[in-house]
């Protein structure tokens, strides 16, 4: 998805205006995110949380030089209390339809944001869609749209 430059600037845009401070990315993959929030001028210090060893691996090829990144190989749903009422926004594209126990991940998540804080969640929709590619890509679900 890396090469999906539109899609990718369209996705980004939509984040942007809710990050600030300090934020974690839940399921950062290769950066191709990451690196665009290292760049946006009112936000402090990334958390890249990713558990894809091979994308880990990536991820600090690309951006471990980076002073305001951490890259945290751990799962969402077994994140650290450390990061609780730690983070000004959240934000997580195409991840959670990956994770089974999404609701474990979503209270944690909440759990992990400052007061105020914001949670941005960009999914897949319409479940009655689901098929043979979601299979593929490990999906668990697809969502309603509200």
């Amino acid at each position: 998805m890396e090469e999906a430059k539109n899609y990718n600037c369209w996705i980004s845009s939509l984040c942007k205006e809710y990050l600030f401070g300090t934020i974690l990315e839940v399921g950062s993959g290769i950066g191709t995110f990451t690196k665009e929030w290292l760049e946006i001028d009112n936000i402090d210090y990334v958390v890249a949380l990713e558990i894809g060893g091979n994308c880990i691996s990536e991820l600090e090829y690309r951006l471990s030089h980076r002073n305001n990144l951490s890259i945290v190989n751990q799962d969402v749903c077994a994140l650290n209390d450390k990061y609780y009422n730690y983070f000004d926004a959240v934000v997580s594209i195409n991840v959670l339809e990956h994770i089974e126990e999404e609701e474990k991940a979503l209270q944690n998540i909440y759990l992990s944001l400052k007061k105020n804080g914001y949670f941005v969640l960009y999914l897949p929709a319409f479940q009655s869609i689901f098929g043979r590619t979601d299979q593929e890509l490990s999906h668990f679900r697809r969502y309603k749209v509200i």
